[in-house]
């Protein structure tokens, strides 16, 4: 049975591998990939999941003698795990990324004062001209971290896949755990 399993395993790792090498010696099917990928994510996140479960829904099934009782319950408990996690997490992430921005010229002036100081020692080590032009470093720390703060933005504007992925996947679990 674990000699099955290990099999499957190294198939998927193997077909993994063979995809990536693939798309390094064809860049071109790099568009293709991720295109098909995109429309099949939710099959392969739910394949995994169901090949995971499967060996906590036999067991939960030789004591309630049903499986598809056994795959409610382990789906129920993933599901109350997952949004007590996330019940937990998303307000602390967003209360953080709060503090973040209201910290951002504060980061950005501590880097540039750092960045100024190892400009002047190079400057007495090695006796040259200015090293580091402080507004183009001032520019671009700010739009390297308004990019982190535009995930955020970006996470909202792709919601709707998100929510479908999330409704997706566990149905796409449970029928692939009834087989």
């Amino acid at each position: 049975m674990i000699n099955e399993y290990i099999k499957k395993i190294v198939f998927v790792l193997l077909l993994a591998l063979l995809s990536y090498i693939i798309i390094l010696v064809f860049p071109t099917l790099y568009l293709i990939f991720t295109k098909v990928l995109g429309i099949a994510l939710p099959f392969i996140i739910a394949f995994i999941l169901a090949f995971i479960l499967n060996p906590l829904v036999s067991k939960i099934q030789t004591k309630v003698k049903s499986r598809k009782l056994s795959i409610l319950i382990v789906i129920s408990l993933i599901v109350i795990i997952l949004g007590s996690f996330l019940l937990y997490t998303i307000p602390k992430v967003k209360y953080q990324l709060d503090e973040f921005k209201q910290m951002l010229p504060e980061i950005i002036e501590y880097i540039k004062r750092i960045i100024s100081d190892f400009s002047a020692y190079f400057q007495n080590i090695f006796g040259s001209t200015k090293v580091i032009d402080e507004i183009s470093l001032e520019e671009k720390l700010y739009s390297f971290f308004k990019s982190i703060l535009n995930f955020g933005s970006n996470f909202a504007k792709n919601i709707i896949y998100i929510i479908s992925m999330i409704l997706i996947i566990p149905v796409l679990t449970i029928y692939f755990l009834t087989l």
